[in-house]
């Protein structure tokens, strides 16, 4: 797994061994960040929010090209660790990019990103979670004003989910494609 573009394009990163973490394919990632730069133009000062981050390629990605800021969760300890090792070995500490990573639920940790304002956010939940809980958190990350205003979303699920994206009446997708068995949705959030 690489980095695709910006200043660390063509680097390497390590991805997790266990099975319970499934990386967001190489050719799904570019075509998400094409899309992206589509809409947004450039990620240059954005502040990123990673959640279920994983290997921390959709975050490490933002910052390659621009991104000002990531915030990056990671239930797993090991996994945890392993986003913290790609971007050391990414950045060579001679980056100025501001990273934090919390290691823990989201559902435990929603108080700690009170007021943190992040313009653009993945979330590329296990397939397992629940249209309901996935909802939950999209109203709970709002409550807590972890989304700038008119912050962009993306929301990456499985193609073969069985019913339409249940979304909080404050959010409005834009833009959806799929990509072999993944599909995304890109939405906006109404504060």
């Amino acid at each position: 797994m690489r980095i695709i573009a910006g200043k660390w394009g063509g680097r390497r990163l390590q991805a997790p061994a266990n099975h319970s973490t499934r990386p967001t394919t190489g050719r799904v990632r570019e075509s998400l960040f094409s899309s992206l730069h589509s809409q947004l133009g450039s990620f240059d000062g954005l502040h990123a929010l990673d959640v279920f981050a994983g290997s921390g390629a959709l975050g490490l990605e933002a910052l390659s090209r621009g991104a000002l800021r990531l915030t990056a969760i990671e239930s797993d300890p090991r996994t945890a660790q392993l986003v913290k090792d790609n971007y050391a070995k990414l950045s060579d500490n001679s980056d100025h990019a501001d990273f934090q990573l919390y290691q823990g639920d989201i559902f435990k940790l929603i108080s700690r990103l009170h007021n943190l304002g992040a313009d653009l956010i993945f979330l590329d939940p296990p397939y397992d979670l629940s249209d309901k809980k996935l909802h939950n958190l999209l109203i709970k990350l709002g409550d807590v004003k972890a989304f700038s205003l008119d912050a962009l979303v993306v929301i990456e699920r499985a193609k073969s989910a069985k019913s339409e994206l249940f979304l909080p009446e404050n959010f409005t997708i834009v833009k959806s494609k799929t990509i072999a068995e993944t599909a995304l949705y890109f939405t906006t959030v109404a504060q």
